[in-house]
């Protein structure tokens, strides 16, 4: 065939989750392409084996259960899903979540708000309106209580993969744990539509890996690299220079050094 008109191909970040993109691995690494993978940190995925009932009888469960029958007995408390919502809810549910947020710990901090401006609200009212919602990927739960929304909990679907994209809480509603009651939400919603795998990104291990997640470096950038001299010299410049930088990386000398050089 026609030799291809680029030097190297890089596609990341890449996900081996999702199904069409751990065969689209497979055919290249099968072809006489120079593939590189390079692990772009650890996340956290939780596999849904087994059944919901298995689930259930869990002590972690259990807890989180009682958690949410002890929520359900405080006024006005509900559950409000948005699950590939309209135009209407989609507005609905971007004011809650702003609203939330702006009394998360997360504002109290000074943190990376997603949902504050009138330009962050644009834009997931876009590509939920847009994209999400038509391709049936979105779904989102806001907790009420005292008539106030509490807490939220966003995610998208690729495949068998669900992605926690955002939650948060109002820090006055901490002790009822509603993180907690709402990720259970989406455990059951996971459960019902054949998703086998949440993806809860990296941090919080604790939190976590309670329900079974587990890290994982699931998260890559993948090089590929022609069939040619030139592909093959650039292939293996490029594993040098990352084994160069791994043993760097082993002091702190190295590291010092490593923060000055080039990422690829």
């Amino acid at each position: 065939g026609a030799k291809p008109d680029w030097d190297v191909l890089r596609i990341g970040p890449f996900d081996t989750a999702a199904p069409e993109r751990a065969a689209l691995l497979r055919q290249f690494q099968t072809t006489a392409h120079s593939t590189l993978v390079i692990p772009r940190g650890q996340t956290i995925v939780n596999e849904l084996s087994g059944s919901l009932d298995d689930y259930e009888r869990t002590d972690s469960v259990r807890r989180i259960i009682s958690y949410e029958h002890r929520f359900l007995r405080e006024p006005g408390a509900r559950i409000e899903p948005f699950i590939n919502p309209s135009e209407e809810d989609t507005d609905k549910m971007l004011r809650y979540l702003k609203d939330i947020e702006s009394r998360s710990w997360l504002a109290d901090v000074g943190g990376d708000l997603r949902f504050a401006t009138d330009t962050d609200l644009a834009f997931w009212r876009r590509i939920v309106l847009r994209s999400l919602a038509p391709r049936r990927q979105f779904h989102a739960w806001v907790a009420h209580v005292h008539g106030e929304p509490a807490a939220f909990r966003v995610c998208l679907t690729d495949g068998i993969t669900s992605y926690m994209i955002a939650n948060q809480y109002d820090t006055r509603f901490h002790s009822l744990r509603l993180g907690w009651i709402l990720y259970w939400q989406e455990i059951r919603h996971d459960y019902d539509n054949g998703i086998q795998r949440i993806d809860l990104a990296p941090g919080d291990p604790h939190y976590k890996t309670r329900l079974g997640g587990c890290e994982t470096d699931l998260r890559m950038d993948l090089l590929v690299f022609p069939n040619s001299v030139r592909g093959k010299l650039l292939a293996g410049s490029v594993r040098l220079w990352l084994s160069l930088r791994a043993r760097l990386g082993a002091t702190r000398l190295g590291r010092r050094i490593v923060s000055l050089l080039p990422r690829i």
